[in-house]
């Protein structure tokens, strides 16, 4: 890769790091492109060198917003551990990433769920927003059904439908805390739901004397 397009792909990232400090500050109807040009401190011409429009510089926004929700899932599937402990694992990463104090963006989440409900260019915001949520899911599903077939996990629940469960809750719990930061405790609401999650499927006496 050539030292111009290495610039090229750094000067992008860079207005779409701006970008998100002003949508974060504005929200994403209220932003300009000149307040996105200004906080990377180029000129507002420079920016259609990149981006066509703001829609465009939106969506970027927000694969680049998905990666605040990457975790490191490697080491969480190729570990020992039964799939009730990778479950637990990754709930824990994932309620990791909500309560990290240095993350400044997770407010945008309102802005970008309602860009894709209002159908955001044609519904490319809301396809890219589905995208996101299956692959979220799957996580999940994979690690119940792991703990499915290894015996932590009941074999009568649905790991599609419970994966949809977990993830609604943190996605409410997340809701919860950036609306009321004072009063939301994230690191007792951590403990307690992965309790709850583990209680609700982990494998029970009955199932248990099922196996026998």
């Amino acid at each position: 890769m050539s030292a111009l397009i290495i610039d090229k792909v750094k000067k992008k990232e860079d207005i779409i790091l701006a970008a998100l400090k002003v949508f974060a500050q504005k929200g994403l109807s209220n932003a300009t492109i000149k307040e996105i040009a200004d906080m990377a401190g180029i000129g507002k011409g420079t920016i259609y060198e990149y981006f066509k429009d703001k829609n465009e510089i939106i969506h970027r926004s927000f694969f680049y917003f998905q990666k605040l929700f990457e975790v490191d899932m490697e080491t969480i599937l190729l570990s020992d551990e039964n799939g009730a402990s990778k479950l637990k694992n990754l709930t824990g990463s994932i309620m990791g990433i909500i309560k990290n104090e240095n993350n400044d963006y997770l407010d945008l989440m309102f802005d970008f769920w309602a860009e894709g409900i209002k159908g955001h260019e044609k519904g490319l915001m809301l396809n890219e927003m589905n995208k996101f949520y299956k692959s979220y899911r799957k996580l999940f599903e994979d690690v119940l059904r792991e703990g499915i077939i290894d015996g932590s996990i009941r074999k009568d629940i649905d790991p599609f439908e419970t994966s949809s469960i977990i993830i609604g809750t943190m996605d409410g719990v997340m809701v919860q805390w950036i609306l009321d930061k004072k009063d939301i405790d994230l690191q007792k609401i951590e403990k307690n739901l992965i309790n709850l999650i583990l209680k609700g499927v982990g494998v029970s006496l009955l199932d248990k004397e099922d196996s026998k």
